[in-house]
């Protein structure tokens, strides 16, 4: 198992900055006061990760740990869902017309399943230089 992904400390104080400071003006912008507690937290992250970045590890690596359970719990969710909204009504479509564009359905009364290729085929030919 490799070693878990760890975003410089420098990085993570620098985009909390942004946006802090995003939270700050989005009410300046629609006619309302700037928030002072955003702006100043803003400010105190962007003098931090400038010249000390390395004491913001700890919260750091505690904002990559949520995400990473985060990530546990809505990856198999998503997945899931995708799997049972796009998978299996197609499934279930081509099961009831019976569909088998893979030619594997069971024929008890076929000696083989080889399908003999025509050797002339151009494909052959295409083969030889690959790259």
């Amino acid at each position: 198992m490799s070693a878990p992904f760890l975003a410089s400390d420098r990085a993570f104080g620098l985009l909390f900055a942004a946006v802090l400071l995003a939270v700050s003006l989005w009410p300046w912008l629609h006619g309302g006061e700037i928030r002072l507690w955003a702006l100043l937290m803003a400010v105190l992250l962007l003098v931090v990760s400038s010249w000390y970045a390395a004491c913001l590890a700890p919260l750091n690596r505690f904002w990559l740990g949520i995400g990473r359970q985060l990530h546990r719990i809505t990856n198999p969710l998503i997945m899931g869902l995708i799997f049972g909204v796009l998978f299996v009504p197609v499934g279930l479509w081509r099961r009831l017309w019976r569909r088998d564009p893979l030619h594997i359905r069971f024929d008890a009364q076929v000696e083989s399943y080889w399908m003999d290729r025509d050797h002339q085929d151009s494909s052959v030919r295409t083969m030889k230089q690959q790259f």
